[in-house]
């Protein structure tokens, strides 16, 4: 890790570095496969490939590093397979919710990769949650669809509120599967299902399936700009005309970035939106209502 550091923390264009690194990741794999690592090595050996696997991607976004995406999401899963070992069920308290709602998931500092961003309660997705509970009426007797569900917490609160049907969705397998854990172990009966956002195929399908949703809930959805039409298409083609409310949180940085071409967006595909004041621990978190205009 040494001798690794000092060539990731020196070199332009990366190239040695992942040399290296991807020398280092491969024995780690073997050292643990082989040797049969337990305890404290184990923890240790894996905390050497979250390290080396994260530098990796790293490397991957400058400009002049010459790195295969193939092998980057060869990196990417790698990590996953092993971050899912660091799983755990912590028991999230939502004021006005007498039982405590259990999630499986990573600590944030773990949820770094691809596949494991949505497997973290990030500070949106508990904003919401608390907002939904002082906020009953929002979900009560309704018909609710939860996107980038991630863990699948403010679906589970929305319920937990009495919403008459919830459905959780995200676009990535292994996460739909841990939303489905995540209803199962809080004994409800709402349902899981993956979706990609934006109009297609997927789209098209979904909606055939399920129709339309009362209320649409989404946390932490706006990470990149590229992003953001698709998931304003999909709040518009899933939500009912007459009544049909989305609320809408996400953190204060990236939303106040791209404000702008949210608010664009909006306007293009015939969303209104009416800016709530902001939620959260020192109101870091912005808060919106949509309805189709």
């Amino acid at each position: 890790r040494k001798r690794f550091s000092s060539f990731f923390n020196a070199s332009d264009s990366g190239t040695v570095a992942v040399g290296l690194s991807a020398k280092l990741l491969t024995n780690c794999r073997m050292f643990s496969a082989v040797a049969g690592v337990r305890g404290a090595s184990a923890i240790l050996v894996q905390q050497a490939i979250q390290l080396i696997g994260r530098q990796i991607i790293m490397l991957s976004q400058r400009p002049a590093c010459r790195i295969s995406c193939a092998f980057i999401m060869e990196v990417d899963g790698m990590l996953d397979v092993f971050l899912e070992t660091q799983r755990e069920t912590i028991s999230v308290s939502v004021p006005g919710i007498p039982s405590a709602i259990k999630i499986s998931c990573l600590s944030q500092d773990n949820g770094q990769t691809r596949n494991c961003i949505g497997q973290v309660i990030w500070q949106a997705a508990d904003a919401l949650s608390k907002w939904l509970s002082g906020h009953r009426e929002s979900v009560r007797g309704k018909r609710v669809l939860e996107l980038g569900s991630g863990t699948g917490l403010v679906g589970i609160v929305a319920k937990s509120c009495g919403a008459e049907d919830v459905l959780l969705t995200d676009g990535e397998d292994a996460v739909v599967e841990l939303i489905q854990q995540n209803v199962v172990l809080n004994d409800q009966t709402s349902t899981a299902q993956k979706l990609w956002w934006g109009v297609g195929e997927s789209l098209d399908s979904f909606l055939q399936k399920n129709g339309k949703f009362e209320v649409i809930v989404a946390s932490d959805v706006i990470y990149f700009k590229e992003a953001i039409r698709p998931l304003v298409e999909t709040i518009k083609a899933l939500l009912t005309v007459d009544g049909g409310v989305c609320y809408l949180a996400n953190h204060a940085v990236r939303m106040d970035n791209l404000r702008d071409y949210f608010v664009q967006c909006c306007a293009e595909v015939g969303l209104e939106e009416d800016v709530l004041p902001s939620i959260g621990p020192e109101q870091r978190v912005r808060f919106s209502l949509l309805r189709v205009r």
